[in-house]
């Protein structure tokens, strides 16, 4: 050894056993695993022996392995920080009231004659008993995760576009109040987190569904602040306004609907409708505070009280069971889009129906409903108690994991919390495979909730549907996806008892067949043909961005507003409004009751165009105009590529979800066990908010809404207050933009998990180096002097 090299004694107390045996006595950690010390300091006694700790006979042990202390629990008040620079004797597992294995078992007994008891407050009835085991909590537990992710992502993303053609918002408006709920995560969730760790779990739980609930109830105030919606009434000649007026000669010349004395916006609101934009906004800033202590500690009390081999099978259940959460979402969302949004008034006075791009369902009755369930669910969950039977039995395995040298300690005490904070947080970020997971979790969550979101979007785009069955099919799509990817990778997790290593390397491969799936985007659905701005007048002609007018010489001596009341010809061409197709007549009602825009001069009848509108004739089988008729609504069209679009939608939720949820499990395992749920709440500043199955992140709608925007071919200009929601996109355009951030955020997960897997060094390696210098049993160190 080098004289310049530092040498370092420890003294050992060698166990006097009943046989004689001088061999040094086995330490805590030997009984734990056998592999000798785990990098903490040990000076506990055997109380066996009858000996004292100054009866033991010592030798001195050269250089010691440098210490690194481990969480422990039941910290003692006088107990110094410790900023992890040379061994402390203070901080040995006597200073935290630490005995050995019999411990442990000490607390099983303990459970047994007092276990912990079930309730609210004082009131613990007998009947509640039942919740003392973790498969209850998992099912209350995973009722709150369902409702959550159903009122958040299910119900928000289904009613997105209603409550953009309500409130007249733009695709960049609705990104705000969609990354609001991020952005208030990045400042709840890691103030809760930290402090929640050491505190009553289930109860931050319950507290945090409640919020969830009043989120809920303001996210709905804006339909019973606004007026009566009936999108008939914007013009105050009723549904004669809506052809084109015999007497009108101008040329060309748009009605100005903004004038003195007509200035009430769509829907029958005075004022500007998008003034509901911040009461949305601070519905889901109430959202984000439900979730923070939900994903985070809800989570860890389920780790609390689960093996590792176990807990991946329960997460992976938990998640299955979620994934009903957003199909729930959809679901009701469908049910209630079918409902006039004002249906418990007088509807006389509408004659609409939910086909008509124009209609507005009853998007907020489902945020009532959630409401409901959640006070429920989390009035329940508050009855579990601090810590479930046998909780400490798991906790010794716990401390055995975790990337090497990312032990912490701290103190007891709010105060001593707080103050230890900056410690913690310095000691997180300074774990570089956690940096490369929370950039990765940035990444693929970014992707995830972008297309999540715009997704009901991009199918009434490409495929030409309604919000109804926009709803019915993504519900499919998600429900099936994400219980199938939470199942299956929870079994593979179990059945191979995936660590740190197994459960990156299922994340790598999942993301690399996501990649290759999101090659799909290259396709895509030819745009409907919508007559001046997809193709021309009568010819049917495809036409550019450039070259979009709604002026047309069939057209012209009509004074046509741009409210979009579109209509489907005869030619199986859709137009903007009856007045846009030149129709002058709207006299004629079919069988089903809906009325029938004739002799629009813009329908021509010729060799190429057959009539189809049976009802538009006389008794004698002749019809009485020269041009054809339109009916309310969009004109049915079909796309080859719709099923295989399907397909590989599913394809991709699927295996977004096969990376999301080991790499979720990846990033608690790289960190010390005292600090799993403030490394969640820290990565939620990174991804920038928390949930599941898909975590948000803060810039991700406004992005998507911003880059969505640029596909937007036609504007709603019919609003005073200036250019509303899109009306028409290029769908073309928009699976581009699709592809172009799928391919770049993709690849990018990729590159940041496979960085991860190769910066991590097993905490197991640190103990190996300890047994090449001690041998297999453990010893007891206390700082000396250098000699």
């Amino acid at each position: 050894m080098s004289n310049d090299e530092p040498m370092y004694h420890t003294l050992q107390h060698l166990d006097i056993d009943d046989d004689g045996d001088d061999e040094p006595g086995v330490g805590y950690d030997d009984l734990e695993d056998g592999s000798g010390i785990e990098g903490d300091v040990t000076t506990r006694n055997r109380p066996s022996n009858g000996y004292s700790p100054g009866d033991l006979p010592t030798r001195i042990v050269e250089n010691p392995p440098p210490y690194e202390p481990a969480q422990q629990d039941n910290l003692l008040n006088t107990t110094p920080a410790y900023d992890g620079s040379f061994p402390m004797a203070s901080m040995s597992r006597d200073a935290y009231d630490m005995d050995d294995d019999n411990a442990f078992d000490d607390d099983d007994d303990d459970d047994e004659m007092n276990p912990p008891e079930c309730g609210w407050w004082k009131f613990k009835p007998r009947c509640m008993r039942a919740c003392m085991n973790v498969k209850a909590y998992l099912v209350i537990y995973s009722l709150i995760g369902i409702v959550q992710v159903m009122t958040s992502y299910g119900m928000v993303s289904i009613a997105v576009t209603t409550i953009e053609k309500r409130f007249q918002l733009t695709s960049f408006q609705s990104g705000i109040i969609l990354s609001a709920y991020q952005f208030a995560s990045m400042f709840f969730t890691v103030f809760i987190t930290y402090i929640g760790e050491q505190r009553h779990k289930p109860l931050w739980v319950g507290w945090g569904s409640m919020f969830l609930a009043l989120g809920s109830i303001l996210f709905t105030l804006p339909h019973f602040l606004s007026d009566f919606y009936n999108p008939e009434d914007r013009s105050s000649g009723g549904s004669d306004q809506a052809v084109c007026p015999l007497s009108n000669l101008s040329m060309g010349v748009a009605m100005d609907t903004c004038g003195a004395g007509n200035e009430t916006e769509s829907g029958g609101d005075g004022g500007d409708p998008s003034r509901f934009l911040w009461l949305f906004v601070l519905a889901q800033l109430c959202n984000s505070l439900a979730a923070a202590p939900v994903f985070t500690l809800g989570v860890t009390y389920l780790d609390d009280n689960l093996s590792t081999k176990t807990f991946g099978l329960y997460m992976g259940i938990f998640n299955a069971v979620m994934s009903f959460g957003p199909a729930a979402g959809y679901f009701i969302g469908t049910m209630t889009l079918s409902l006039h949004t004002n249906f418990y008034s007088d509807l006389s006075s509408v004659t609409i129906t939910p086909d008509n791009p124009l209609w507005v369902g009853a998007w907020w009755l489902g945020f009532l409903i959630s409401a409901s369930l959640v006070i429920l669910s989390g009035f329940t969950i508050m009855a579990f108690p601090r810590a479930l039977p046998g909780m400490k039995k798991n906790q010794r395995e716990r401390r055995r994991q975790g990337n090497k040298g990312s032990e912490f300690v701290s103190r007891p005490g709010l105060g001593n919390s707080i103050r230890d904070a900056p410690r913690a947080l310095v000691k997180i970020l300074s774990n570089v495979p956690f940096l490369f997971l929370s950039l990765e979790a940035a990444t693929d969550y970014f992707i995830g909730t972008g297309i999540f979101v715009f997704t009901p979007k991009f199918f009434e785009s490409q495929f030409n549907m309604n919000a109804r069955d926009v709803g019915k099919s993504l519900g499919f799509i998600v429900m099936t996806q994400h219980f199938l990817g939470s199942i299956i990778s929870g079994g593979i997790i179990k059945k191979f008892d995936l660590k740190f290593e197994g459960l990156l390397k299922l994340s790598i491969c999942s993301v690399f067949a996501s990649l290759l799936v999101g090659l799909g985007f290259l396709m895509h659905c030819p745009n409907p043909p919508l007559a001046g701005i997809t193709v021309e007048y009568q010819t049917s002609t495809r036409i550019s961005a450039d070259e979009v007018s709604l002026i047309s010489a069939c057209n012209s001596h009509c004074t046509c507003t741009e409210y979009f009341e579109p209509v489907c010809g005869e030619d199986n061409v859709m137009y903007f409004s009856p007045c846009y197709a030149g129709c002058r007549e709207d006299e004629y009602v079919d069988d089903a009751g809906t009325t029938v825009f004739t002799d629009c001069r813009c329908i021509m009848l010729n060799g190429t165009s057959t009539p189809t509108y049976d009802d538009v004739t006389t008794d004698s089988g002749d019809r009485p105009f020269l041009y054809g008729g339109a009916k309310p609504g969009r004109c049915q069209t079909w796309c080859n590529v719709q099923w295989l679009y399907l397909v590989l939608i599913w394809l991709f939720a699927f295996f977004g979800t096969m990376t999301t949820i080991p790499a979720w499990i990846a990033t608690m395992r790289s960190v010390s066990y005292s600090q799993r749920a403030f490394a969640l709440g820290v990565q939620c500043i990174f991804y920038g908010g928390l949930d599941t199955p898909k975590p948000g992140t803060v810039p991700a709608p406004i992005v998507f809404g911003l880059v969505i925007d640029r596909a937007c071919i036609k504007w709603d200009e019919s609003s005073c207050s200036g250019s509303g929601a899109c009306l028409i996109y290029d769908n073309q355009a928009f699976a581009r933009y699709f592809l172009i951030l799928v391919v770049c955020f993709k690849s990018a997960s990729f590159l940041l998990l496979v960085l991860s897997r190769w910066c991590y060094t097993p905490a197991e390696e640190e103990k190996m180096d300890a047994r090449d210098v001690y041998g297999p049993r453990a010893r007891t160190r206390v700082p000396t002097t250098e000699l």
